[in-house]
């Protein structure tokens, strides 16, 4: 039997068995809210057409269902293609269980590109064994910005998914983020590790879940992109420019820097808590601390003193601020104790202040991993706000010198350009 494609400009569309009579519409990606569940009466305009059901909980798999009970199960739902882009720089053990995970996906209209960022381990065979699309930088590691930027160059999808070499899709995760993007008002779209990270060190279970629970409450109006489970418009990401490869030549802030100018440009990203991966990832304390400080945090402050612009959402919420500066304040005073002992009252009552304050978080690994496990995660959650004050202190100095060679060299104080925007005189 042939059949009849009514396809969108983006890729999505009714397909339909020929003699069948057509649905009264196409179900179009850039506009997912005009359903045809009725007809419209005489003198309706078409957009009145309505699901029946509450619209904005309509998914794919929902509306193939209701194609299927309205005109058959000949008429089926095309879905856009998925370029799903992953960096890898050695590590191919893990790069395995990332490429599975992938494949095991309930979405099927995946191109999976692979960037080698010049291993020295055997990437090639791996990607060949997958149906992978391999890109091989030589001369680098050039960073998994430009990594990135290469597989999203030679992308065929209308749609951009970024994950790490070390993490995990679910099965619907892919699923997730199309649905997500259907909405032609979302331009991008992020989602969460998953409350079980595969190493079992103490270390690693508490980094990772950390993350979880602050993707789990932050905004659903995300700030920031995230390229360990992103989702985003391929022709948006390339108006973008891409990554900034030159600034970021190391894993740091890239796809936080790219969700800046995104909303600079009035675009939107959707968090969705629910979209989630699972981390592979084995952490080491000195591997924290050196990418907790030198990889995010100062480079993210540097950033809000280039941008102006301070979010109030993921580790930066006003109550974070809060609890950080008592947190600060009271080790500060507890170590001044032995000068003059009141420094020291004040110090615990601060240090108690941002325990109390951060009781909701204690709670959470407190249900997940058990009470010891809870009181194990204080003195390191203590540790996280100096850190991070640390952080504050080394990128306000970045910043400064930054600014100071710019003016030295007479160049625009608002920094170097960023990836696509042209020169100006």
């Amino acid at each position: 039997m042939h059949r009849i494609v009514a396809r969108s400009t983006s890729g999505i569309g009714w397909s339909v068995p020929a003699g069948v009579a057509s649905p009264p519409r196409p179900f179009t990606f850039q506009n997912h809210r005009r359903y045809p569940g009725k007809r419209h009466e005489a003198g309706e305009p078409e957009d009145n057409w309505t699901h029946p059901n509450d619209p904005s909980s309509l998914t794919l798999v929902d509306a193939n269902a209701m194609v299927a009970g309205r005109y058959g199960t000949g008429a089926l739902l095309s879905t856009p293609l998925v370029s799903v882009v992953i960096p890898v720089f050695n590590g191919v053990a893990v790069l395995r269980r990332c490429l599975t995970a992938v494949r095991t996906s309930d979405y099927a209209n995946i191109e999976l590109v692979v960037v080698d960022d010049s291993s020295t381990e055997p990437v090639e065979p791996l990607a060949k064994e997958f149906g992978a699309r391999l890109i091989r930088l030589n001369g680098g590691p050039f960073g998994p910005a430009a990594a990135r930027n290469a597989g999203a160059r030679a992308a065929s999808g209308e749609i951009l998914f970024f994950t790490d070499a070390d993490c995990a899709v679910h099965p619907d995760t892919i699923r997730r983020i199309v649905e997500t993007l259907a909405d032609p008002a979302v331009d991008a779209v992020i989602g969460s590790y998953d409350d079980n990270p595969e190493d079992p060190a103490f270390l690693s279970q508490y980094k990772n879940l950390f993350h979880h629970w602050v993707h789990q409450q932050a905004s659903a109006h995300a700030s920031s992109f995230w390229t360990g489970c992103g989702g985003i418009r391929r022709d948006m990401f390339l108006a973008l420019g891409g990554f900034d490869a030159v600034r970021y030549r190391r894993p740091s802030i890239e796809d936080i820097e790219l969700g800046v100018r995104l909303r600079a440009r009035g675009g939107h990203i959707r968090l969705d808590p629910q979209i989630q991966v699972r981390h592979l990832k084995r952490w080491t304390f000195g591997g924290l601390i050196r990418t907790e400080i030198f990889d995010r945090g100062a480079p993210w402050t540097a950033l809000m003193l280039r941008t102006r612009e301070v979010p109030a959402d993921l580790n930066l919420r006003p109550s974070e601020r809060v609890s950080a500066l008592c947190a600060v304040s009271g080790v500060g005073g507890l170590a001044l104790a032995p000068v003059w002992l009141p420094l020291g009252v004040v110090g615990a009552a601060l240090v108690a202040t941002t325990l109390i304050l951060s009781r909701r978080f204690y709670q959470f690994f407190a249900a997940r991993r058990g009470i010891r496990f809870a009181l194990r995660v204080v003195p390191l959650h203590l540790l996280y706000y100096l850190y991070s004050a640390a952080s504050v202190a080394i990128g306000v100095g970045w910043y400064v010198r930054d600014h100071v060679l710019t003016l030295a060299r007479g160049e625009r104080s608002e920094a170097a350009l960023r990836p696509g925007e042209p020169a100006r005189g």
